[in-house]
């Protein structure tokens, strides 16, 4: 039985009686000096029967009156201190008359005479007339009541627990019938049930002494996966492997034709393994299994295995033994008919259009589909070899379940299709307030001079070069070949500006401040742009001002709503704020802790004046003359002259040698990223 339904009917089953409990006592006061009558009346088949007295004593019972307490064949389930209790249960309606006597340290007390008058509410039994679990279907139910009712009983189900629908009755007096409908997408579960019905005097009852709740079980089994055949003379020896717990029994489907269907019924057995000796030797069959569980629900066939009973069983001289050879044949079969999934895929991702078929790529998915090809074809040239290796079955066992481990974690990684799920949009805006919190959050130390001077730089230049961005948020659900699916969210900004065209020094960059809550690292996060840095692992990014589109995302679901509170700006620096370590004081802060390089505006205004007298020097003239042609060649770039942008590389490469110290650190950056630009790799 499964164990999980069973927890579930008994979560039913404890629902149900707690709420139908009610109070079924009655309670009587002995008194030890005087014979005492009393009577009472309840309306239930069970009954608490309490007796209390007024000192501590030890009390029995009897139903014939004038019995001794020594006599008395009644004895109470608690009767010690004050307080004596006795159930008696399944009473039809009648008068019940019992006789109490107590006795304490010292004396036996007088005789109590109770008389309790049952008159019980009408209860039901309800039967369906299968065993449990019950499977998809239309089933009658056989409703009985305990009296007759003076008009049909009402009867209602519910599949959770919460809802409940009516279920129609027919009959009379006692006996009811009606029709529930089990759907087939039902799967595992509970179908409880609630009842009324009047009696003659028309008083209500409401409770079902059984048949309250049945287990449900429409859900197929698991597709068996690990499956093999193997020919030896005169049998072939089929063997599988299911992981799961309430199998009844299997059901083998053969031919000697290949495609195998339901029509292909051979036989049902217990378990595995199965030897098949009604064969001929020689013959090739064709097999398929396919687990029952205890509700009946059979699962889809397995992969169609196949083997030859073979003519004889003898070794050959090298190579593979041929009988295990069959082992090998259906791992290769299973090998083609994944590879042939994985290119139906393939196929099909490349037919898709739009949205879905950018974000795919994007998420390098279809990279994923190429490397399981890849890996396919490895594993396909591992099973061939080891058909002319000589090696036993417990070796061939071994190196096949490596295999089958290789194939199973392949399948995997294979996403399918990428579905998205919600998406939304918005303009950004840059504006100061938030170029200013994005400054004190990279570097809490900044002075107010410098954070001003950069956002108003910032904001000069987002404006001058017309700086436009627009965000998209995705959250997309990608499925994988297993029937596996994950869930991804994604930030995609478009970014269009002339800041090729404008006069400004080239040190900005694009920054993202993540919250907390959306990744609690740097490490969380996929990035897709190459030129991208860390600034924090808290975490912050920055991505290059010559960036058109940021992409990256985050390995679970976060709503676009959520989405949109990353903190998105432009920081550019106006050259009187840079620092002399790379001109970009805001990053060398928060990746290299230099933060006590500006502690103070002293330190600032020193390196101002030092700033400017570089820029009185010859070698700041030198400085000015490669930042110009450093523009001057992003401008002949943009405009596809090349030829000119390497010319201006050349004049810039034969200056560099001639800057200080300093002023190499400040222009190497857009010296290598122009570098970049025209084929280069990194370095001067």
């Amino acid at each position: 039985m499964n164990w999980k339904l069973i927890i579930l009917l008994a979560a039913f089953l404890s629902g149900i009686f707690l709420a139908g409990a009610k109070d079924q006592s009655v309670l009587f006061a002995y008194s030890f000096a005087n014979s005492t009558y009393t009577e009472r009346t309840i309306d239930f088949s069970s009954l608490l029967f309490k007796v209390s007295t007024d000192r501590d004593a030890a009390c029995r019972y009897d139903t014939e009156k004038g019995i001794s307490y020594e006599n008395m064949d009644g004895r109470f389930d608690l009767t010690s201190g004050k307080l004596h209790e006795k159930t008696f249960t399944d009473l039809g309606d009648g008068i019940y008359k019992y006789y109490v006597r107590c006795k304490d340290n010292i004396s036996e007390g007088a005789e109590l005479e109770t008389a309790v008058m049952v008159n019980s509410l009408v209860t039901s039994h309800i039967v369906l007339g299968e065993d449990e679990p019950i499977r998809d279907g239309r089933y009658e139910i056989t409703l009985v009541t305990s009296k007759i009712v003076s008009q049909a009983p009402s009867l209602t189900y519910s599949f959770d627990g919460v809802v409940y629908e009516p279920l129609p009755l027919t009959g009379s007096e006692k006996n009811w019938k009606g029709y529930l409908i089990i759907p087939k997408s039902f799967g595992e579960g509970v179908v409880s049930f609630k009842f009324k019905a009047n009696d003659l005097e028309g008083r209500e009852g409401s409770e079902i002494i059984s048949g309250g709740a049945y287990l449900v079980d429409t859900a197929k089994p698991r597709t068996i996966s690990s499956i093999t055949a193997t020919g030896y003379k005169g049998e072939i020896k089929l063997e599988w492997y299911l992981d799961e717990s309430d199998i009844e029994e299997y059901k083998i489907y053969r031919s000697t034709s290949q495609n195998l269907g339901g029509t292909d019924f051979y036989m049902a057995i217990a378990e595995s393994p199965f030897h098949d000796t009604a064969v001929d030797d020689g013959e090739t069959y064709y097999y398929r299994v396919a687990g029952v569980d205890e509700a009946g629900n059979e699962a889809d066939l397995s992969l169609e295995v196949y083997a030859t009973a073979l003519l004889s069983n003898r070794t050959s001289s090298s190579g593979l033994d041929s009988r295990l050879v069959g082992k090998v044949d259906n791992f290769l079969k299973e090998l083609d008919l994944t590879a042939s999934s994985v290119d139906s895929i393939k196929n099909s991702v490349s037919l898709k259009e739009g949205k879905e078929k950018e974000l795919f790529e994007k998420l390098d998915l279809a990279k994923e589909i190429d490397g399981a090809v890849s890996e396919l074809n490895a594993l396909k040239k591992d099973a061939e070899k080891y058909k002319l290796q000589d090696l036993s079955e417990e070796e061939l066992g071994n190196k096949m379940s490596s295999l089958e481990v290789k194939l199973s974690i392949i399948k995997k990684k294979v996403p399918e299709s990428l579905v998205v799920l919600v998406e939304d949009s918005v303009e950004e805006k840059i504006e100061s307030q938030e170029i200013g919190e994005a400054i004190l959050e990279i570097n809490p130390d900044v002075t107010g001079k410098v954070r001003d001077k950069s956002i108003k730089e910032s904001l000069r230049i987002a404006d001058s070069s017309g700086l436009k961005v627009e965000s998209f948020f995705y959250v997309v659900e990608v499925v994988y070949m297993e029937g596996t699916k994950k869930k991804v969210s994604i930030v995609k900004r478009e970014i269009s500006s002339k800041l090729g065209e404008i006069e400004w020094s080239g040190e900005g960059d694009f920054i993202e401040i993540i919250p907390k809550e959306i990744a609690e690292s740097a490490s969380e996060i996929d990035i897709r742009n190459a030129n991208h840095q860390v600034v924090k692992e808290d975490p912050i990014l920055s991505f290059g001002a010559d960036s058109k589109e940021i992409f990256y995302s985050l390995g679970k679901e976060i709503s676009p709503a959520s989405l949109k509170n990353i903190g998105f700006v432009f920081i550019s620096m106006d050259e009187t704020a840079e620092s002399d370590i790379t001109g970009y004081f805001i990053f060398e802060s928060g990746l290299g802790n230099y933060a006590g390089i500006f502690a103070g505006a002293a330190v600032i205004a020193v390196l101002l004046v030092y700033l400017l007298y570089l820029r009185k020097s010859r070698g700041s003239e030198q400085f000015l003359q490669i930042s110009h042609k450093i523009r001057e060649s992003r401008g002949f770039l943009k405009r596809g002259e090349t030829e000119k942008a390497r010319e201006g590389y050349l004049f810039i490469k034969n200056s560099y040698s001639g800057l200080d110290k300093r002023e190499k650190k400040r222009a190497y950056r857009k010296i290598n990223k122009l570098h970049k630009k025209l084929g280069g790799k990194n370095g001067l």
